[in-house]
């Protein structure tokens, strides 16, 4: 007896959910009849597919909306399915729903063939456009995942092939950077870790600056950049001592030569100021012994001409001060010689 009450409540509990799923069927056939006549096919295509479920299988009543709805969206392979399930009903051949069903039929069957063409010369082309293109004229098509794969596999050899064309490490890390899951990444990889070892030895080698920032330049992720670096900043202080060397006994050497200069400009010019100043003290005398005896001397108005020509020619030479200026600016310059080369005792 408790084994017949709990089959009864088991069948009590079915014919609850059937009349539950009964109900909520209808109400789906509703809207679902609404929206195709206002011809939103894609709502109406998904509430008579719930119809189907809800009742375990394809409706009579409903399946040729469903069939037309779906039709309509261009979702061809689910059509031609529902189309089997129409013909799975046993329907009345008679009927003009009938005859509209096996015409979309054709069409489907058509509209599968097409689609099918499309994809494979898609993918026979190799093609992203073409891919694109496949992916926005079949919105439900059937190789709708396998298109998307292949673009981004398309995309992956595009890439890869650019990247061999030009041939040097940053188009190759182009090529990781953008695809780490690449179907030749790891070619890719192991690429520039042999071009990077093979153009640090090659720099190591010829150990000159030139060599050191072409590595720098030319390989920005080298695993031996730390290392070039250091060289390149060790070659560039050598460099700038041996500089700082040449052009320190450079100026030492100008210094020398000004100094020289000085000093002789400086003893001239002392040789040549005593000089006027003795002539103008005899041109003076002169004059003045010549207006002094100019009443019983007959040469004393030689000695006045004589003596006022030497005072004259005196203060003329006068310019013996920019002799002296001269040889001042000449120990001047020295000092800023020597000035200047202390600024290079970097050596």
């Amino acid at each position: 007896m408790r084994l017949l009450g709990v089959l009864l409540c088991v069948i009590g509990l079915f014919q609850t959910a059937s009349a539950q799923n009964d109900k909520e069927a209808y109400e789906h056939f509703k809207k679902a009849r609404t929206a195709y006549e206002a011809k939103d096919y894609t709502e109406s295509a998904w509430r008579l597919q719930k119809v189907n479920e809800l009742l375990g299988k394809p409706q009579i009543r409903t399946q040729p909306m469903l069939i037309k709805s779906l039709y309509n969206i261009e979702d061809w392979r689910a059509a031609k399915e529902e189309i089997k399930g129409y013909y799975g009903l046993n329907p009345n051949k008679e009927l003009v729903e009938y005859t509209e069903i096996v015409g979309l039929e054709r069409k489907v069957d058509a509209k599968i063939s097409e689609e099918d063409a499309d994809y494979n010369r898609a993918l026979s082309a190799k093609s992203v456009s073409d891919m694109q293109s496949y992916l926005s004229k079949y919105p439900y098509g059937k190789y709708r995942s396998n298109a998307t794969a292949n673009i981004t596999t398309f995309n992956d050899d595009a890439a890869w092939e650019y990247a061999q064309s030009k041939s040097n490490s940053a188009a190759y890390w182009d090529y990781i950077d953008k695809y780490p899951s690449g179907n030749h990444f790891s070619t890719a990889k192991a690429t520039v870790i042999r071009w990077d070892a093979e153009a640090w030895e090659k720099a190591e080698q010829t150990n000159t600056i030139s060599s050191y920032e072409y590595y720098l330049k030319y390989y920005p992720r080298g695993n031996f950049r730390e290392y070039a670096q250091t060289n390149l900043d060790n070659l560039k202080d050598a460099e700038l001592r041996a500089y700082n060397r040449q052009q320190y006994q450079h100026y030492m050497s100008l210094s020398r030569q000004a100094k020289r200069r000085g000093v002789g400009r400086t003893i001239g010019g002392v040789v040549g100021l005593t000089g006027n100043l003795a002539l103008m003290a005899v041109g003076t005398a002169s004059a003045v012994y010549g207006f002094a005896s100019i009443d019983y001397d007959d040469y004393s108005l030689l000695y006045v001409l004589a003596g006022s020509a030497g005072i004259g020619w005196s203060l003329g030479r006068l310019i013996i001060f920019d002799k002296f200026s001269r040889a001042s600016s000449s120990f001047k310059e020295s000092r800023e010689y020597k000035a200047i080369a202390q600024r290079y005792t970097y050596f």
